[in-house]
């Protein structure tokens, strides 16, 4: 499967009406942050775009888990972007307060 497809099938539980859209971001998100720490191999409160390529070489990942790195390494910017810690050490990391936002900013544009 290319990135583009892994990142498509990431995406696809956000089709359909309003309700399930919602229902499925839900799920999504309580994913994203289950994961968070998992990907957070040093711990330091950030997953850093080392840490993701790291992770996902892991011939053991499901599909699921797979997708879930590809959509972070491919929006990774973005969802860094979505929250401002003011911590120049992590400008390459995503923290799990960027995830919250990021899936607030989502949220508020459907």
């Amino acid at each position: 499967m290319t990135t583009d497809e892994n990142q498509t099938s990431w995406l696809s539980p956000l089709v359909g009406d309003s309700a399930s859209i919602n229902t499925n971001l839900a799920q999504i998100r309580d994913y994203a942050y289950a994961t968070f720490d998992k990907l957070d191999r040093d711990k330091n409160g950030f997953i850093e775009n080392s840490e993701l390529i790291v992770v996902r070489a892991d011939p053991s990942l499901s599909e699921q888990e797979r997708s879930f790195i590809d959509f972070l390494l491919s929006n990774r910017q973005q969802i860094a972007d979505a929250y401002d810690e003011n911590d120049s050490n992590h400008a390459e990391g995503i923290s799990r307060q960027d995830i919250e936002a990021y899936f607030d900013l989502i949220t508020s544009l459907l």
